[in-house]
């Protein structure tokens, strides 16, 4: 069983990709989390955007979309304290969610699941083996 998570303290951080603006939120606790190496695996859920503003960012009402989409797959995968949310970017049309992951295979079965969902990407779990 990983060490329980760190209270989260977020850093907002305003940049670009190429030509396009970056909107990246960071969770900074875990800077100093001395057991990261218990959740050693990366987790990418990309959620396309469907309204969408100037430069390619989500419209407002689509901002409030994204928040209850990712609030419903963040309370699924933080079961257990087996994923701590590590950064949302939100650009070129879409909102990347990316955690760190203790089990694969419990992130797995969600990305089997997300497979289902045309607006749900999940880039696959990425990451060192415990072992190593």
């Amino acid at each position: 069983m990983p060490a329980p998570p760190p209270s989260p303290f977020y850093s907002l951080i305003t940049t670009s990709l190429g030509d396009k603006p970056a909107i990246v939120v960071v969770n900074s606790a875990l800077r100093t989390f001395s057991h990261r190496p218990q959740y050693p695996w990366h987790l990418r859920v990309t959620i396309a955007c469907k309204l969408l503003g100037d430069n390619e960012m989500p419209t407002t009402e689509e901002l409030e979309s994204l928040r209850a989409v990712e609030d419903e797959i963040t309370s699924k995968l933080s079961a257990d304290d087996n994923v701590i949310f590590l950064a949302r970017v939100t650009a070129l049309g879409e909102q990347a969610l990316i955690f760190r992951v203790s089990d694969p295979e419990v992130a797995n079965a969600m990305r089997r699941a997300a497979g289902q969902s045309p607006a749900l990407r999940v880039r696959g779990i990425h990451g060192g083996s415990r072992g190593g």
